[in-house]
């Protein structure tokens, strides 16, 4: 039978699924998003800050002074030349560091480092090479997962991820920090897509929706969580330490953790897949099919007409096997005086010859590889317009993201406020997706985003007549965050879907680039606020609003099969607004003439 109905028959959300579920999640959702949303803290840059007076001085007497809109601000990167006691008029940068004014006693690395003034570009550097290391991690624990596995990648990522972190505790000069932080970039995006991947792939298509949903929960959970701790571990050191520590103490999970089952269907191990299928089977108490799951016939999981072993007995090794159809007569009369089998007979009785793996077999897995996506002109113009996507995702949110530290108003307060929102955003992405679909929905979404980026821009901190209106800022930058966080939603589980299973991971890795290019450069996006304010907010918008465009043009997925091959991904075709109704009703034919296949998998 095919993996989806086997799925089915296993019950989807099973005791072994939702913990095996709840596990995935915690590794690779709520950990990689310790990391991620904790850049902000990490990168913190404390205001005001002022130059360090010389020992026996006060700042008031060694700190320029300056108007800011009628109020007296000590000037941030210059002081007062000391010489021999007194202090002159004449001026020079900072000789002895720099002092943070904090809430809360903020350390990061631009205070520890003295990331400020004519170094303040280092900050969006490290920042940049982060996001770079998540990028390089895309492009190699994509493909390294498609060939030996997610489980061996997703857990060599999370012992890496733990390593370099304490590497980052741990550095002793800007220069260290920046490597181990590269490195904690590229492990974590290997963490993150194997175990996204794992999750998507255990679930038949009726069911993926609400798993990649609840998924983005768990996400929002890690989101939310980050400030609380900051604000706990106000040294960004102990943080590090931390996170990296909670990472170990989930190694233990690979002895529970399988492979994916459909991976390994797909690489030809087709042996290995249905044992793990018959240990979901066991742990679940469902009786199992005394040939295979991966070959019966969707009649053989009747409990009415199958004969069933015990979760106690051991399936025979030799039992996985390709059904044959029964002849349809006999030689002689059956025993209620017709020629053939009966009715009982006929759905039970069947002859079996050793399996034969499908055409994703072992002798084609040195074949795929990304390059694959190219010899469709479909999958081509989808990859593109889902990559275009990804690269506006990566800029707009992680550009909100290290915004929110400039927003007026408590850091942490808003840092978890605009992460707060992302919880009732996957909620509503759910039922957006169920009800409506996956591209209407993220064409939608995408371009709300747009438009309240634009809002936010144009909105001044306080009226002409000086009334404060900050509050109005963060409400429409809080919005905008809503709508975006609906469409990162959709795109963990729209993703997947587009992919046939044997590139799916590196198709996942390889969309994910194009969001790391985004995050790359959202810094220095946001760095052109120092030429005009309202510039980044609007370059976020306007790019959203062409993403919003392009994705009308994608295929709808909903509640239809992973695709197997190039073939089915072609079947998928463009959306409606490309499409003619005869290659819709075509494609339709030929996804019911493949279900009608016994030999499915």
């Amino acid at each position: 039978m095919e993996f989806d109905q086997a799925l089915r028959y296993l019950g989807n959300f099973g005791r072994y699924q939702i913990l095996l579920y709840l596990i995935l999640n915690i590794i690779a959702s709520i950990f990689t998003r310790l990391q991620l949303i904790g850049m902000v803290f990490v990168s913190y840059t404390p205001k005001p800050y002022y130059c360090t007076p010389p020992e026996g001085f006060f700042v008031n007497e060694t700190v320029p002074v300056f108007l800011d809109q009628g109020t007296e601000m000590y000037d941030s990167c210059h002081m007062y030349v000391v010489q021999d006691g007194e202090v002159t008029e004449n001026v020079t940068r900072c000789q002895f560091g720099w002092d943070f004014e904090t809430v809360h006693g903020e350390q990061s690395v631009v205070t520890d480092f003295d990331l400020v003034c004519d170094d303040a570009i280092l900050a969006k550097v490290s920042v940049s090479l982060f996001m770079t290391g998540i990028l390089v991690g895309s492009v190699t624990s994509g493909q390294l997962a498609d060939i030996y596995g997610r489980k061996p990648i997703m857990f060599i990522s999370l012992i890496g991820e733990a390593l370099s972190g304490l590497g980052m505790a741990l550095a002793w000069n800007y220069y260290v920090f920046v490597i181990f932080w590269f490195l904690l970039g590229f492990f974590e995006q290997g963490l993150m897509n194997c175990g996204i991947v794992m999750i998507m792939e255990m679930f038949a298509p009726e069911k993926r929706t609400f798993a990649g949903s609840i998924c983005a929960i768990f996400r929002g959970i890690g989101d939310i969580i980050v400030s609380p701790i900051a604000y706990g571990l106000p040294n960004w050191r102990h943080y590090e330490l931390l996170v990296s520590l909670i990472c170990l103490l989930m190694l233990p999970a690979w002895w529970f953790i399988p492979e994916s089952a459909r991976w390994l269907v797909s690489r030809g191990r087709v042996e290995e897949a249905d044992k793990i299928l018959t240990k979901i089977a066991d742990f679940n108490n469902i009786p199992v099919p005394t040939s295979s799951f991966l070959t019966s016939r969707p009649q053989e999981l009747s409990e009415e007409v199958v004969p069933l072993r015990t979760p106690q007995q051991q399936p025979d090794k030799d039992a996985i096997y390709k059904p044959v159809p029964a002849p349809r007569k006999q030689l002689g009369p059956s025993r209620h005086g017709h020629h053939g089998l009966s009715g009982h007979q006929s759905s039970t009785k069947i002859a079996h010859q050793k399996f034969i793996p499908p055409a994703s077999s072992a002798q084609s897995i040195e074949k795929h590889s990304l390059l694959d996506i190219f010899k469709s002109r479909v999958l081509l113009v989808n990859f593109l317009i889902m990559g275009y996507c990804w690269f506006v995702i990566g800029t707009v949110y992680f550009g909100l993201s290290l915004y929110s530290a400039e927003l007026t108003g408590n850091v942490y307060f808003n840092v978890f406020l605009l992460c707060l929102v992302e919880v009732p955003a996957y909620v509503v992405a759910y039922f957006m997706m169920r009800w409506i679909g996956r591209r209407i929905t993220l064409s939608v979404s995408i371009s709300i985003a747009g438009v309240f980026c634009v809002l936010t821009a144009c909105v001044p901190d306080e009226t002409s007549d000086g009334k404060d209106i900050s509050a109005l800022e963060v409400t429409l930058a809080t919005i905008g965050k809503f709508s975006l966080t609906i469409v990162i939603a959709i795109m963990y589980v729209f993703s997947p879907e587009l992919f046939p299973t044997y590139i799916r991971n590196v198709g996942i890795g390889a969309c994910s680039c194009f969001a790391r290019i985004g995050g790359i450069i959202a810094p220095f996006v946001l760095h052109l606020n120092k030429f005009s304010e309202y510039l980044p907010l609007n370059i976020f918008g306007i790019l959203s609003l062409i993403a919003g465009i392009l994705s009308l043009y994608l295929p709808e997925t909903r509640n239809k099969p992973l695709p197997e091959s190039i073939q089915d991904c072609e079947r998928q075709g463009h959306s409606s607004l490309c499409s003619s109704k005869r290659h819709r009703l075509e494609s339709f034919n030929s996804q019911s003439s493949d279900k009608a296949k016994p030999d499915a998998i």
